[in-house]
């Protein structure tokens, strides 16, 4: 939802202004429940080991990883 935002893609793009805050709030309750309850041990060491660049990396994984996943969808490439 996030890149139906961008210049380019805007004019083209029918996502309202609802449909992206319940993409953002159910966003928001994913990575609470993984850091709270799924991963709370993985987060604690990974935060000791490596401090606020454990969460930089991490995101930086699932952004590649989902923008792999979009472009993989045949009818884009």
């Amino acid at each position: 939802m996030g890149m139906s935002a961008h210049s380019m893609i805007k004019p083209c793009s029918n996502v309202s202004e609802s449909e992206i805050d319940n993409s953002n709030q159910y966003a928001g309750r994913l990575i609470t429940r993984l850091i709270t309850e799924d991963c709370p041990e993985q987060v604690r060491t990974a935060s000791e080991v490596m401090g606020s660049a454990a969460f930089e990396q991490a995101f930086k994984v699932v952004g590649e990883l989902a923008m792999q996943e979009l472009m993989a969808e045949l009818s884009v490439g």
